[in-house]
This record gives structure tokens, C-alpha cells and sequence, in this order.
């Protein structure tokens, strides 16, 4: 798949969900590194990428977040091995469905400085490995996520792009006021990452999609790429000792509905930018993978979610009202609606 063309063909790219809860719930130790399991245990890993695929992803994310030098110098495994054998797997789980591979890169787990220690010039050499590495290895992308700190982000977009000729997502994590953790707006990221050449930009983790929708709708004015959004299943609270989220399956289809609303109302796509859309919801140990699909950036034509209870959120073909299926392909919110559109 070639993303630079996907993106500018108007259509929404379908991502994948959440790596690091699926590796819980396959029995990823506590304390242990996620990234370890690429060559521990590569059929958990490539198990996880292809059951996304099935629900309709078109990129996986490899399993990658936190191949830094940094994080690994508590392991046995280089920056190289770990990237290598990641990329190699989701690559596998991607070549059924002609699907891509990116090579996910998280936040480095150390303060840049004046907040920390590490310097600028040391972030961006961490960084650059990771970029080298994966681009050895073949990724088709580069995602940069859950970035708080635009210092740092700056820093790895500046790696992928003079470390690669590859396509670069970045996408920050903002709290409910509208900054990040560090501080940052929406509009310095919106205004600093396109500037740096990023491809697409936006929002992921930390919030639920009631949340992060007006916050959406704040970064739609300062760009022009597409934009990226990837909330959480809501905000996550701990009952009985364990993380878990505070909406339904249900309910998120239900609010992630709204975007597409929006989109159709115009609140949305003010300069023809694109969506894409990413969510997930951890219920239940099964994969509970849900996306939309926009197939132009006016029309809304279909979505559909993939719930680990099978359900469906379908737009009808005829009404336009959006409707919980038990069919994955049902078209009609009802026979009355149905029988009014083939009547045309």
C-alpha cells in the first residue's frame, strides 16, 4: 500500500487498535517489556496484528512503542533486534490483506530538558535509531504517538524525516483543558508539526471520544493535513485493582458516531482534510476492534463497528440515521426504510 497515495485519494485509512492491553490480556507480565515479546514470543505478537486485520484495519502499528535504547538497556536485546524482529512481524500479518506495517514510536520515558535531563541533540540520536532501524527493516511508515511534550515530538518528527523518505503520523495526547501534560496547544502542535513536514496529525489516547471531540474540532482550523484521531474507551478508572474504561461498546459507537455527524453537518472536513479514525475497547480479553470508514470527504457513505459481542453501528443507505446491527452488512435501520429505497 502506498500511504502517500491513500491519503491523498480523500479516503479514510483505517488503523489499527491498542497493543500494549491486547499483550495484557494475552498474559504480558507485570513489569515486563511488551517489545520483548516480538522474539519471546512472536506468534502473540503477529496473533494480535492479524486479528486487527481481520476487523478491518488496513495498517497495523508494530509492536515497537518503547524499542528505545533507553527503555531496552533493561534488557538482554538491542534497539535493532527488537525493531527488526517487530517490523518483520507485523509485515507477515499484513501481507494476506495488503495491508501496511508502521513502525510505532512512543515517548522516550525521560524528560527532555529544561523539565529534564536529556538534551535535544540526545533525544533526536535516540529517535534516529529507532527510525533507522525500522526503515531497515521495511516499514511502509512511521507513527509517532502519545507524544506530550511538543520538544520531544519535534525531536522524533525530525529523526523520521532526515533518517527516511517514509510517510510520518504524529499524534499528541491532550488533558480536558485543551493542553497536554506539558503544556502544549492544540494550535502550537497543529502549526509546528506541519510545519516540520508530518503527513498527518491529531489526537490519541488519555481521553474517551466525548472528549476528544471538541477538542477535534479545535484543531481542524490549524491544519490542512489529515487529521488523526484515536481516543480511548472512555476515561479509565480502577475497580477491584485492575484499569478498566467507563463506557460500552455501546456508547462509544454511539459517540464516535458524532464525528461522522459532524462531518456531514460540515463541523467537520472545513478544508476537505480527511479523518482517520481509530478506537478501541478493551471489555473483554477477545479483540473488541471498532473503526469507521468515510469513503470520500464529503459523503459519508457507510461505518461499521466490529464489537467482541458482534454488534454493528451501520449508517442507513436510506434515512441516513445511524442504527446497532446484529449484521455486519446490514444497510436499512428498518424494513420500512429498506422497502422505501428499493422503490426508487
Amino acid at each position: 500500500m502506498d500511504i502517500r497515495s491513500r491519503l491523498q485519494s480523500k479516503r479514510l485509512l483505517r488503523l489499527d487498535g491498542g497493543m500494549g492491553t491486547m499483550l495484557q490480556a494475552s498474559g504480558l507480565e507485570l513489569g515486563q517489556n511488551p517489545e520483548t515479546l516480538n522474539i519471546l514470543h512472536p506468534e502473540v505478537v503477529k496473533g494480535i496484528h492479524s486479528a486487527y486485520f481481520e476487523a478491518g484495519s488496513e495498517v497495523v502499528y508494530a509492536n515497537t512503542f518503547g524499542a528505545n535504547a533507553h527503555k531496552l538497556s533493561r534488557t538482554p536485546y538491542t534497539v535493532e533486534e527488537v525493531i527488526t524482529a517487530g517490523v518483520k512481524i507485523a509485515r507477515e500479518a499484513a501481507a494476506p490483506y495488503d495491508g501496511a506495517a508502521g513502525l510505532d514510536i512512543g515517548p522516550l520515558g525521560e524528560l527532555l530538558e529544561p523539565m529534564g535531563t536529556l538534551s535535544f541533540e540526545q533525544a533526536y540520536e535516540l529517535f534516529a535509531q529507532q527510525v533507522r532501524a525500522g526503515v531497515k527493516a521495511g516499514a511502509d511508515l512511521i507513527a509517532i504517538e502519545t507524544m506530550t511534550d511538543l520538544y520531544e515530538a519535534k525531536a522524533a518528527l525530525l529523526a523520521a524525516k532526515e533518517n527516511s523518505d517514509l510517510p510520518v503520523f504524529v499524534t499528541m495526547s491532550f488533558e480536558q483543558d485543551g493542553r497536554t501534560f506539558t503544556g502544549c496547544s492544540v494550535s502550537a502542535m497543529a502549526l509546528t508539526l506541519q510545519g516540520l513536514g508530518a503527513d498527518a496529525i491529531g489526537i490519541n489516547c488519555s481521553l474517551g471520544p466525548v472528549q476528544i471531540y471538541e477538542i477535534a474540532k479545535q484543531l481542524l482550523p490549524w491544519t490542512t493535513l489529515p487529521l488523526i484521531v484515536k481516543p480511548n474507551a472512555g476515561l479509565p478508572v480502577v475497580q477491584d485493582g485492575k484499569t478498566v474504561y467507563d463506557i460500552t461498546p455501546e456508547q462509544f459507537g454511539e459517540e464516535m458516531a458524532r464525528f461522522l455527524e459532524g462531518a456531514e453537518r460540515g463541523d467537520f472536513f472545513l478544508r476537505n482534510s480527511e479523518w482517520m479514525i481509530h478506537y478501541e475497547h478493551e471489555k473483554t480479553p477477545r479483540l473488541n476492534a471498532q473503526v469507521f470508514d468515510l469513503l470520500s470527504c464529503i459523503n459519508l457513505v457507510h461505518a461499521f463497528l466490529v464489537s467482541g459481542e458482534g454488534k454493528a453501528v451501520r449508517q442507513c443507505k436510506h434515512c441516513g440515521k445511524f442504527f446497532i446491527a446484529e449484521d455486519l452488512r446490514a444497510e436499512y435501520c428498518s424494513p420500512r426504510c429498506r422497502g422505501a429505497y428499493n422503490s426508487k
